[in-house]
């Protein structure tokens, strides 16, 4: 579970003691707190077995996006995705910079860049995965916390990233240390992607704080891109 669903959890849980302690000095009925308890429990099972957990995502997001420092980390992880993504020529169909409006677009709450590559599905399908085709979707996959790192110094986000990075990588059947090793393999040669590309990078984070369409923001990208293909 999330540290900050934990910390949510925890939250409602103290209130409610410390309503059930300080209630009856102030005049509040216990059986409004115990009311109160059920009502949340019930909500919290409905969530999690019904809807999956996905009103108590909605919510932590609505909670973390009131800081603007986390919306514009969020913002810079995601451009790093789209840039890299693009530049390796990888299937880029849309992205959502909060859980809200991935549930609007039909995407459940999953924050994100969507990206995809026919040539590694081909290939995972066939069992023939030539290397190159493995190197770039890691790329795209580790290039959300090679932003991060580039521009905060750091990496707060990412943990998707890197279980999808994962269970590619079992999918695959390589050793953990092959996956240790290419997943920091991975997300330096991201790093230098987006340094080497640093203007475009830039005029992607705007017109994705826009929220331009993806269509836009991979037209930002496309002439960065042929002039790398033609190196």
């Amino acid at each position: 579970m999330p540290e900050n669903a934990i910390n949510l959890i925890a939250l409602v849980v103290g209130a409610m003691t410390l309503s059930t302690l300080v209630g009856p000095a102030v005049g509040l009925s216990p059986g409004i707190t115990v009311a109160a308890t059920a009502l949340l429990l019930v909500g919290y099972s409905l969530d999690s077995f019904v809807w999956r957990s996905q009103g108590l995502a909605l919510t932590l997001d609505w909670v973390d996006q009131r800081s603007p420092d986390h919306r514009q980390r969020i913002l810079h992880h995601e451009a790093g995705h789209l840039l890299v993504a693009t530049l390796l020529d990888l299937e880029v169909t849309g992205y959502a910079l909060s859980a809200w409006e991935a549930f609007r677009q039909g995407e459940g709450v999953q924050i994100g860049v969507r990206f995809r590559d026919a040539r590694l599905e081909a290939g995972l399908a066939s069992g023939q995965l030539p290397v190159e085709t493995v190197n770039r979707y890691c790329q795209a996959l580790m290039a959300g916390g090679a932003a991060e790192q580039l521009i905060y110094g750091n990496v707060e986000g990412g943990q998707e990233d890197v279980a999808q990075f994962r269970q590619l990588w079992r999918a695959l059947g390589r050793s953990e240390e092959d996956c240790q090793r290419q997943q920091r393999l991975s997300a330096i040669l991201a790093r230098e992607l987006i340094a080497a590309h640093r203007d475009c990078y830039d005029q992607l984070v705007e017109a994705m704080a826009e929220r331009q369409p993806a269509q836009a923001c991979r037209a930002l990208v496309a002439p960065q891109s042929a002039a790398s293909a033609q190196v």
